[in-house]
């Protein structure tokens, strides 16, 4: 959508550098100045290492409309005191225009898999609108409301939290009436300092919803019992236990691009089908049904939604190569979600090799250790016949597998090491690339 610079100028709380800039349109928000095209707004975003402002000359020349910035500048410009604090603004002032539905995502793990899953649920109702990729943070979050318009039913909000207050901050832009904890991991824990400080974290987004709304748990989690305390509203669970209110059984990989299971929910019974595999995937679909029930959807129609899903990329993404299974994982890495993607391969039948390329977990501080030791455990009970580690916490995983004589373990120093171990895969091989993002395994299949 397109919106006049004098009506953005008004709702960022900025001063616009020339009144006559005022009908000048704007159809894109750029973060980067190599984002820049004509018609973009450039955020001057000051960064730990780099400060946007002294791009704003090459943003003016790519055909920026003006820049968002915080300290006067030569050429067009919204000055405001601070960049984060003005988004925010914007953000609200077009969040209380408008009724549609906010549900708010958030997790240690599988956020923006539920936030696609979510969407699809819902789309009976009409036009939805769900934050792009892993646009998660204070500057992206408060750009989805550029896109609203009268006919937008529903918004999903992904919520990253990186520390205390994060999340509260993206609810005051938001203000979400249904919010969604995926799970409670170690995932930042270097930066939270102890899982219950993540925890603490995850619940603001339940803390920030009113009386009349909606929060969504995983049954099973360790801090079920606290989730019932934090939430200001009525709780529902999901999960593979009966006792949730919305629970799956069944499950059966059938190959590794799609997966089936039974979803059960207020009584009613319904055969889904997703085109991913993985157990916890499957748990996920089932929070999207709580959503979407809550919104008056039938299961079925949110069933045959979730069977429309379209996930993101890198996460279970499955390439076949020369007869070769390559299951792409390595958008990110936690040890649940690592044991979710082994389990999947583990499940399926294979006709050739089980083989894993497996990267680092990071930002887990003083856990650091002890996961890696809990995934050289898991490896080493797994399926996975041919292993090979990248990145030096996995030399904790490495002692735990050297205990078992039957599994063939490499330790890798270079992407072209994992480059041989791939290209060593025949037909019939299923070939697992997971580990954090830092250590980018997209560089393997270069």
């Amino acid at each position: 959508m397109k919106h006049q610079l004098g009506n953005l100028a008004t709702r960022l709380d900025g001063r616009l550098s020339d009144l006559s800039l005022s009908t000048n349109l704007v159809d894109h928000f750029a973060l980067d100045s190599r984002d820049v095209k004509p018609g973009s707004l450039f955020v001057a975003i000051k960064g730990e290492r780099v400060d946007g402002h002294s791009f704003v000359g090459q943003a003016l020349d790519c055909g920026a409309v003006a820049c968002l910035v915080e300290h006067q500048i030569e050429g067009p410009s919204v000055l405001v005191p601070n960049v984060v604090d003005a988004l925010a603004k914007m953000g609200h002032s077009f969040r209380i225009e408008t009724n549609a539905q906010v549900i708010g995502v958030t997790g240690s793990a599988g956020k923006t898999a539920t936030k696609a899953l979510i969407a699809s649920a819902l789309k009976p109702l009409g036009s939805v609108l769900q934050t792009e990729g892993n646009r998660n943070t204070e500057y992206t979050v408060p750009l989805i409301w550029l896109e609203v318009d009268s006919n937008t039913c529903a918004l999903v909000i992904e919520m990253s939290m990186r520390g205390l207050n994060q999340i509260d901050h993206l609810c005051s832009i938001c203000d979400p009436e249904i919010g969604v904890i995926t799970n409670i991991g170690n995932s930042h824990v270097d930066q939270l300092g102890s899982i219950d400080n993540i925890a603490k974290a995850k619940f603001e987004l339940f803390n920030n919803l009113p009386s009349n709304g909606l929060a969504i748990f995983p049954r099973n989690d360790k801090y079920y019992e606290r989730a019932s305390q934090e939430a200001n509203c009525e709780l529902l669970t999901f999960g593979d236990d009966a006792r949730a209110d919305c629970y799956l059984s069944n499950y059966r990989a059938h190959t590794l691009d799609h997966c089936e299971f039974l979803i059960t929910y207020r009584g009613e019974s319904a055969q889904c089908r997703l085109g991913r595999v993985g157990k916890g995937l499957a748990q996920m679909a089932c929070a999207a049904i709580l959503v979407a029930g809550s919104l008056g959807i039938s299961l079925s129609d949110a069933v045959k939604g979730l069977d429309a899903a379209e996930l993101p990329l890198n996460r279970m993404e499955v390439e076949i190569r020369n007869g070769v299974t390559i299951i792409k994982d390595y958008y990110n890495a936690s040890l649940a979600s690592m044991i979710q993607a082994i389990e999947a391969v583990d499940e399926i039948d294979v006709l050739g090799r089980r083989k894993a390329i497996i990267g680092g977990m990071r930002e887990l501080g003083e856990f650091e250790e002890g996961e890696h030791e809990r995934l050289g455990a898991i490896l080493s009970e797994s399926k996975f016949e041919e292993i090979i580690l990248f990145g030096e916490p996995t030399q904790f995983a490495r002692e735990e597998l050297s205990r078992n004589k039957i599994k063939k373990v490499r330790y890798a120093i270079e992407i072209s090491e994992l480059k041989c171990f791939l290209n060593d895969s025949g037909p019939g091989d299923v070939v697992l690339i997971k580990g954090s993002r830092y250590y980018e395994l997209e560089r393997v299949l270069e």
